[in-house]
């Protein structure tokens, strides 16, 4: 069987004192698809995004990205793997406040060589791919020379989506990422979303408590089905 964008084996994770707070056996997601993932709050989504960002690293099992095993990479270099392949949506944006717009999306193509490649095969320039991406998502060029937070929290939640999507990277990981837009960018949020990953072959992640969202993806997974922590903890 080939590789898969992203697979997870036996994955054990706790909080420093605290029992675990996932135990998931396997999870696969092959190049190109896109998984919408739910659960009620605490439930571990942001935990489980984090561990295959490779922001946290796994007490147990395996967690390959790219068919990379994220734990034998040392913190500088599962730094350098994100940047390259993996563009995140923060559920709290993570934008530079005293930086423009424009720098805020261009962030990635600053840090990786590839990214910027991909960018200037795309529109010509790490810039041009920018503001298509921001007039993509209607924010005006009136706005691409202000600081980020000066911006409301919807422009924000946009911002951060082309500061993802900038370069192609192989896989998005979305955090409730459409919580503070309303129901027409809401709209044209997911649009983008999933036309570019699409384009681009992308895997996507979407992790959301809102199921009225779930009807747009092919696939659609329940945390609590997924993982067993709880489970393991009462036997």
């Amino acid at each position: 069987m080939p590789s898969a964008l992203v697979e997870l084996n036996g994955l054990r994770y706790a909080w420093p004192g605290q029992p675990p707070c996932l135990s998931i056996d396997h999870l696969r997601l092959e190049a190109g698809e896109a998984v919408f993932l739910h659960g009620p709050s605490g439930a571990g989504k942001s935990t489980l995004l984090a561990l295959i960002a490779g922001v946290n690293v796994a007490g147990r099992g395996q967690v390959r990205v790219l068919d990379t095993d994220l734990a034998e990479l040392g913190p500088a270099a599962r730094d350098r793997f994100r940047v390259d392949h993996i563009g995140i949506v923060f559920q709290q944006f993570n934008l530079l406040p005293y930086l423009t717009v424009l720098d805020n999306v261009l962030l990635p193509c600053r840090f990786s060589a590839l990214r910027r490649t991909r960018a200037l095969a795309e529109a010509g320039s790490p810039s041009a791919a920018a503001e298509r991406l921001l007039t993509e998502l209607d924010l005006a060029p009136g706005l691409w020379h202000r600081r980020a937070d000066t911006l409301s929290v919807g422009q924000q939640q946009r911002v951060a989506l082309a500061r993802a999507l900038i370069g192609r990277p192989e896989l998005i990981l979305a955090d409730e990422p459409t919580s503070a837009l309303d129901a027409g960018r809401q709209t044209a949020f997911l649009e983008l979303l999933t036309r570019e990953c699409a384009a681009s072959g992308a895997g996507l992640v979407f992790v959301s408590h809102d199921l009225r969202l779930a009807g747009r993806f092919a696939r659609v997974e329940e945390l609590t089905r997924l993982n067993r922590a709880g489970a393991e903890a009462q036997a």
